[in-house]
């Protein structure tokens, strides 16, 4: 997290400062040393903080407008929903593809089984054969 940050735009440096002052976020190295979790809270926390007061609130909702509205935010949360896709289409193609495999092996395994037992277990239409 500490290395990205100065690759950020002015926008969101900017509501990073006003996080800090008017609703007590820590500072970026702290941030950086944080769990996802506990970063996650220090920022909701900062951000309930600085709304508190009105006219915190309304210098908060205009950096946080100028932040958004900025190229590199609207790069990377395209780019996440991007990710966010893929991963979805590939763990899909992974549980179909493990199906299979399943499915293969268990009929291989029965197959190979030249009994009546192993017969009466597969279901109706499919023939035991001794594999060699």
């Amino acid at each position: 997290m500490g290395a990205g940050l100065a690759s950020l735009g002015p926008n969101v440096k900017n509501l990073l400062a006003v996080l800090e002052r008017r609703g007590g976020l820590p500072t970026a190295q702290a941030l950086a040393k944080m769990g996802r979790e506990t970063r996650a809270k220090a920022i909701q926390d900062a951000l309930n903080q600085a709304r508190r007061n009105p006219e915190s609130a309304k210098i908060l909702d205009q950096t946080l407008k100028d932040a958004l509205s900025s190229k590199t935010v609207r790069r990377v949360a395209k780019n996440a929903v991007i990710a966010a896709r893929n991963a979805t289409v590939v763990s899909d193609v992974i549980a179909d593809e493990t199906a299979r495999r399943l499915s293969r092996a268990i009929i291989d395994v029965i197959s190979a089984v030249d009994s009546p037992i192993a017969a009466a277990c597969l279901p109706t239409g499919w023939e035991v054969r001794a594999v060699r």
